[in-house]
């Protein structure tokens, strides 16, 4: 079923990638596909973020 998996057998959590090459978050019996919704030719995640603390600190009130 999986070619690859980064699994905890005794927590029953980590990374498992299946055989079409999708990646799964797994959390005891719940997994969750891993997707990635960001375009390819845009801002990396650091920027992304940096953005983010900029913005949000620009918009506090006190």
């Amino acid at each position: 079923m999986f070619q690859n998996s980064k699994i905890d057998k005794t927590e029953k959590q980590g990374v498992l990638l299946d055989e079409s090459g999708t990646l799964f978050f797994v959390v005891g019996n719940t997994r969750i596909e891993i997707a990635e919704h960001f375009c390819g030719h845009g801002k990396a995640l650091p920027e992304l973020l940096s953005d983010a603390v900029r913005y949000t600190a620009g918009n506090v009130t006190h």
